[in-house]
């Protein structure tokens, strides 16, 4: 079995790798999500339905308590667009030295190389 996820999916699927020695391609994901997330504590409506929504300090400590402390390189393939405006992708190469890292110029935080890609995901899934 072979996770992928893409932004928080990211942040979950590295959790998920090392708790359970899976592997996982990373696409533009989020490396310091409490951090990132933290500042955005309170109300807030959904996009697509419109309903409020209550995103509290006790949701920014459930992610903390997700974060792999550490992460063992080989499981890895990470995609990254350093036009991220989301996250600052060299959060990432960092955090993922070691792993097979495909680092594309331009871009934004949707990957929107996703379409070039596939093959070598697939691939890395062992499909």
């Amino acid at each position: 079995m072979t996770l992928v996820g893409s932004s928080l999916g990211g942040y979950y699927a590295s959790w998920l790798a090392e708790k359970h020695d899976l592997r996982a391609a990373l696409i533009n994901p989020a490396v310091m999500a409490p951090e990132l997330l933290g500042g955005l504590v309170g109300m807030h409506r959904n996009l697509h339905t419109g309903d409020a929504f209550e995103f509290t300090a006790a949701h920014v400590a459930q992610l903390r308590a997700l974060e792999a402390p550490r992460v063992t390189p080989s499981r890895y393939l990470l995609l990254v667009e350093t036009g991220d405006e989301v996250l600052d992708y060299r959060q990432a190469v960092a955090r993922y030295a070691g792993s097979r890292q495909i680092i594309l110029p331009g871009g934004d935080h949707s990957f929107l190389s996703f379409p070039d890609f596939v093959s070598q995901i697939i691939e890395f899934c062992g499909l």
